[in-house]
């Protein structure tokens, strides 16, 4: 979970495409602009890995119970692979 979208994507292109395990799904809980989330899997999609974007809601007190709520967006694929 990153701070904003500018620094998703870059931790995304210098650190993790091309790095990752190939066929690796990505799972990114950051809560950024929708347009961001959308350039990153595109970019993780055509490098070969599976991506979804799963921002959160809740705050602390929903972590500290243990009643987040996810908020998934990506292919069906990407999903079932993910939700495993």
């Amino acid at each position: 979970m990153l701070p904003n979208g500018q620094i998703v994507r870059s931790v995304y292109e210098t650190s993790v495409i091309g790095k990752a395990p190939a066929g690796a799904v990505f799972l990114d809980c950051s809560t950024i602009d929708v347009a961001t989330a959308k350039t990153v899997i595109g970019k993780a999609e055509a490098a070969g890995y599976a991506m979804v974007d799963a921002p959160v809601s809740g705050g602390i007190a929903a972590a500290n119970g243990g009643t987040l709520t996810f908020m998934v967006g990506g292919s069906d694929e990407a999903y079932k692979r993910a939700a495993q």
